[in-house]
């Protein structure tokens, strides 16, 4: 009897186990069927002790992932539950996010880990022509190669400016001339025309002889016939004049005066689009204007004369110069590595551009600081991190899954208004109103190497070239323990030294009254290879150079030296004139809230002119 009751409670305690168990499953069962987090949240809750609670929590988690995924929400579900197989669904919808990562950082090994994670994705075509481009470092510039990438890799990020490049390089050898036919055109009511129409054409053929160019001057209208015989080139200088009313301009009275108007055209042939164009104009009240005289010969004419020039260029240069980009603000400074800039506004914000192609360009990153009314002047990228530096010291932003933040700084109090900032070895060299500093960023110690106040530096190999405004010093490592130096050149205070830019084994000092470009590969005993007052250059901005080409940038636009680094030979409209710099075979400008792009390997071709035999 007792037996048979044993039996009973057990085959009844097994149906009860097999019943409750029945309707975990169901339940589980129905949950995943609704596959919401509503049901997984109903399940988790009155079921505390299924077998499928930990199955239930990776399901809710991954309905989070999907409702907000990126890298950084997929890495963190992968690193909670590494052995899932849940996110073999979503990977398609990843993909986009990986390679905007490896975009990100920019790096031939952040494309092949994409590459590797992506065999068969859609974008993996993309992902290898980046790669091969980075692997290749960006072909040379060279045209050919640059085309056999374009055809073979048309998906990848840096085709369509492999293409343009190309096609430019094209260009210059259909459209270069050495002759240009000169046609000034001076207004039938302009007094004396032929005194002014023969000191624009004085002007010009010195400025196209300096530049080693023949100038043919042409009358303004020219028959068909003589026009066959002339060179296709063409620079047109159209010179008006005009009274003016009084009137009123943002709330500024303007007397009744004369207006001269300016316009300086260059093209490669007749029908092709301008190369280079400027307008310059002059107006003076009546008072200053005696009648029966041209505004020109007024007492405020050298205002004129030290603003006007003629652009000298050798072929279509407008080829290279990609549309202007419109910033967020004013810009202050740039810097580039890679394929990307960092330009900063004078808050401190800054912005990281990916300029692959620089008619789609990619923001990757921004810096915004607290709007504490403080004023940055500089930016420089430092490998992964930035660094910005101004009158508040030194900020260095570091990159991190949540964006930017700084890693480190070094205040006002700390290290002073600091001017110019430039990796030096192990160290960070600083110029700035506390002097001459090194700073070493492991230590976080700062060494004062020179205690005035140091303008601006550029690091030229082993040495350091550096400013305080008056003179320009050369040193080294082993003479700045010892505080001296190798070499110091007096350029006075009537030069007004303000920034010095290297490119070794050469550096550009610029001034308020000029630019100098140096030969310092005998570091102590610099070279003076071209000194170009603003008569010559225009009011020069900054530098930058490409295969060893200096470029110019300022009110004319961006200019190019010879080889030799001795004159000037070509110019490029560019919209922009505060700052420049080189980035691959490109050079970016920015100012007045824009960034354009300018494409150099066309400017500086390879093999590289004969006359670069002599540097």
């Amino acid at each position: 009897m007792i037996q048979r009751f044993d039996r009973f409670f057990i085959r009844t305690l097994v149906a009860l186990i097999l019943v409750a168990g029945s309707g975990c499953t169901g339940a589980w069962q129905k949950a995943l069927h609704e596959d919401t987090s509503a049901a997984y949240y109903r399940y988790m809750r009155d079921h505390p002790d299924s077998d499928h609670h930990a199955q239930a929590q990776e399901r809710l988690d991954f309905l989070k992932l999907k409702r907000d995924l990126n890298l950084r929400t997929y890495q963190a579900f992968l690193q909670k539950y590494p052995d899932t197989l849940l996110v073999e669904e979503i990977r398609s919808r990843l993909e986009p996010h990986a390679l905007a990562a490896a975009r990100s950082a920019g790096t031939a090994d952040a494309y092949r880990a994409f590459i590797a994670g992506f065999p068969d994705g859609e974008l993996v075509e993309r992902a290898r022509g980046n790669l091969a481009y980075i692997d290749a470092k960006g072909f040379g510039g060279r045209a050919q190669e640059l085309t056999k990438f374009a055809d073979k890799h048309p998906e990848s990020d840096f085709a369509a400016e492999a293409r343009r490049s190309a096609e430019a390089s094209r260009l210059r050898d259909r459209t270069r001339f050495e002759r240009i036919a000169l046609s000034v055109e001076i207004a039938p009511n302009v007094p004396d025309a032929r005194r002014w129409r023969t000191k624009f054409q004085q002007r010009t053929k010195k400025i196209y002889a300096e530049a080693g160019r023949e100038i043919i001057v042409i009358p303004a209208i020219v028959d068909p016939q003589t026009a066959r015989s002339l060179p296709p080139a063409r620079l047109t200088i159209q010179h008006t004049e005009r009274s003016q009313r009084a009137s009123i301009e943002d709330g500024t009275v303007s007397r009744p005066g004369m207006l001269a108007e300016t316009i300086v055209t260059l093209q490669a042939g007749p029908d092709r689009p301008p190369i280079f164009r400027r307008v310059f104009t002059l107006r003076i009240d009546s008072t200053q204007h005696a009648e029966g005289s041209s505004v020109l010969a007024s007492t405020a004419s050298p205002r004129y004369w030290n603003d006007f020039f003629v652009p000298v260029s050798t072929w279509q240069t407008s080829a290279v110069v990609r549309p202007p980009i419109k910033l967020k603000g004013e810009v202050v400074d740039i810097d580039a590595a890679g394929d990307r800039v960092a330009v900063l506004y004078e808050n401190g914000h800054f912005q990281l551009i990916e300029l692959a192609d620089p008619e789609a360009p990619l923001v990757l990153a921004e810096y915004e600081r607290p709007n504490d009314m403080k004023k940055w002047s500089g930016v420089t990228i430092l490998g992964n991190r930035v660094a910005v530096f101004g009158e508040e010291g030194i900020e260095m932003v570091a990159f991190g899954k949540e964006g930017p933040y700084v890693e480190l700084s070094y205040d006002r109090s700390q290290i002073g208004t600091v001017f110019a900032l430039e990796p030096y070895g192990q160290y960070l060299a600083a110029a700035g109103a506390r002097g001459l500093m090194l700073i070493d960023l492991e230590r976080g110690v700062v060494k004062h190497v020179m205690r005035r106040v140091i303008k601006s530096l550029a690091v030229v190999g082993d040495d350091l070239v550096f400013t305080d405004g008056e003179s320009l010093f050369v040193s080294n490592m082993k003479l700045l323990r010892q505080k001296r130096v190798s070499a110091q050149m007096k350029l006075g205070r009537a030069f007004g030294l303000w920034r010095i830019r290297s490119f070794a084994p050469r550096a550009v000092a610029i001034g308020h009254a000029g630019a100098l470009v140096l030969d310092l590969s005998q570091g102590d005993k610099p070279v003076v290879t071209a000194r170009l007052d603003n008569k010559e250059a225009g009011r020069v901005t900054d530098a930058a150079a490409v295969r060893g080409r200096i470029f110019l940038l300022g009110d004319r636009g961006l200019q190019m030296m010879d080889a030799r680094a001795t004159r000037l030979v070509e110019s490029i409209d560019v919209l922009p004139q505060t700052r420049v710099a080189t980035m691959g075979r490109h050079v970016v400008a920015v100012g007045d809230e824009h960034l354009q792009v300018v494409d150099a390997a066309p400017l500086t071709p390879w093999p590289m002119p004969a006359e670069a035999a002599g540097r």
